[in-house]
């Protein structure tokens, strides 16, 4: 009887212990279909956002595409601004598209002409310093003369590439050595800060609390836009800086700061008038924000009754208080002429007189930022698009989680 009992306890063990390994091998095999199903789903929905992406770019290229050749560029345009919750499939897409030539191509800093890479060595100073008076420098903040010169030695090395239009570096005239093909690379550089290249991160809080302010400052009538109060921040440099431009200034989509780092003769107060003739809608007489007198047309011609508010070329600039100035000698147009080794054409039409300074108001490239939720998958990408001289634009760039 006692043998019995003992064979009895040893097969109840067994039986035990085969179970658990059964109840584990059979966990396992629930544990490994799950990861491989949510592999799967992973998979399917990261297919699904890259397709989503390449039709927001397509849709991008659509509404750059339907603006008219004669038209400038400008905050009003049809393309510009923010798309959200645009529904293609399962995935949600947002994307914006910002003017990559509103922003100072630190490419210039390497241009084989010499007159050209000095002014974007001062222009980028001018910039760098505009950008930094938010504030005093904290104790780990570079210096804005550090800042030039450790942009501009990292921008004079690496492969070529040969699309700027500003005279010296034009493509198919000369190479022109890039190593930077997104503003994010600055961060490689010694004392280049997330905070410094792309600013402080902001929580949902602050960004609802800022859009609330911005828009009681489009409410308030009652100001003048050269009169509203200004609050000085530091800029990020990615708000400023680009490598995709040809290298001109679109003066419809450049922010003060950077209209201030073209010549040192515009000060605050012309660009703000520049950005009060932006602002302003036709007819507006009075307060600092209105818009300057019109050109003046060539003789014979009757001035035009439908002016618009936005600068439709460049030559318009020299209307504006401060561009010109014959007691100080001043006449910046034609400063920013001479750079590029030319002078005014005086040709028949006026708005050819400045064609080859460093502005423009119809703008070459666009950047385009995509953010996109399928699923559980949160995804971003960038693209980079060129209009093409014979109409319509093309993709030269494209990746996925570059700023």
């Amino acid at each position: 009887m006692v043998r019995v009992g003992r064979q009895s306890g040893i097969a109840l063990v067994l039986s035990i212990l085969v179970l658990a390994i059964l109840i584990v091998v059979v966990l396992e095999l629930v544990y490994t279909t799950r990861i491989e199903e949510s592999l799967a789903r992973n998979l399917s929905e990261g297919r699904e956002a890259d397709m989503a992406a390449d039709a927001a770019v397509e849709l991008a290229q659509a509404l750059l595409d339907q603006e008219k050749s004669d038209s400038p560029d400008t905050p009003d345009s049809d393309w510009a601004g923010k798309r959200s919750g645009l529904k293609l499939g399962n995935a949600t897409v947002d994307f914006e598209i910002t003017d990559e030539s509103s922003k100072f191509n630190i490419r210039l800093l390497n241009s084989k002409n010499e007159k050209v890479k000095k002014w974007a060595e001062e222009s980028l100073l001018r910039l760098v310093k505009s950008a930094r008076t938010g504030e005093e420098l904290e104790n780990d903040e570079i210096e804005p003369e550090k800042i030039v010169e450790r942009i501009s030695n990292w921008a004079g090395k690496g492969e070529t590439r040969e699309d700027s239009a500003v005279d010296g570096i034009k493509a198919g005239d000369e190479e022109e050595e890039l190593r930077l093909l997104s503003i994010a690379e600055l961060l490689f550089l010694e004392g280049f800060t997330p905070e410094l290249v792309f600013g402080k991160e902001k929580t949902e809080e602050e960004l609802k609390e800022e859009e609330e302010k911005e828009k009681e400052k489009k409410d308030d009538d009652s100001l003048a836009a050269g009169e509203r109060e200004v609050k000085k921040e530091k800029t990020p440099l990615a708000n400023l800086l680009t490598v995709w431009s040809d290298g001109r200034i679109n003066i419809n989509t450049a922010c003060r700061e950077v209209l201030m780092a073209l010549h040192e003769g515009i000060t605050e107060e012309t660009a703000d008038r520049i950005i009060g003739h932006r602002e302003s809608e036709p007819g507006a007489e009075g307060g600092a924000g209105a818009p300057p007198p019109p050109v003046q047309p060539p003789a014979g011609q009757a001035p035009d009754p439908t002016a618009e508010k936005w600068f439709q070329t460049v030559v318009e600039l020299r209307s504006v208080e401060g561009m010109v100035d014959s007691a100080k000698q001043l006449d910046v147009l034609r400063d920013l002429l001479a750079v590029t080794g030319k002078a005014p054409a005086q040709g028949k039409d006026a708005k050819e007189d400045y064609a080859d300074a460093p502005l423009c108001v119809k703008s070459g490239f666009f950047k385009v930022s995509i953010r996109i939720k399928c699923g559980r998958v949160f995804r971003s990408y960038t693209a980079v698009l060129k209009r093409k001289a014979d109409g319509g634009t093309a993709v030269i760039f494209r990746a996925e989680g570059v700023q």
